[in-house]
């Protein structure tokens, strides 16, 4: 609200990349994300958001030709085994009013 809008170069590509974040980018995923929420139980679908960065990662590295350091396989590590945890625990299994 801020922002001088005419300080945008308004072009093919800006406008390409401003639908696809906006589709893809938040419809898309956000849509995705209440589908998911049907099905399976809020604690369990949490842990998932701890993978978006390794997400990010793969996808700089790809198409960006970001470095992947030790540092960081060391940190995706750690993510992975800390969702593979919560998504094993037998309270995440349960629902929440069955105690």
């Amino acid at each position: 609200m801020t922002e001088d809008l005419t300080a945008a170069t308004w072009s093919v590509k800006f406008v390409f990349n401003l639908l696809g974040l906006a589709l893809f980018g938040t419809a898309l995923a956000y849509w995705m994300w209440c589908r998911i929420l049907r099905e399976v139980l809020l604690v369990r679908a949490n842990a998932f958001n701890f993978l978006v960065p390794l997400f990010g990662l793969t996808m700089g590295a790809v198409f960006y030709n970001e470095v992947i350091t030790v540092t960081i396989i060391i940190g995706a590590i750690i993510s992975v085994l800390g969702v593979w945890i919560t998504a094993r625990t037998e309270g995440a299994s349960r629902p929440l009013n069955s105690q």
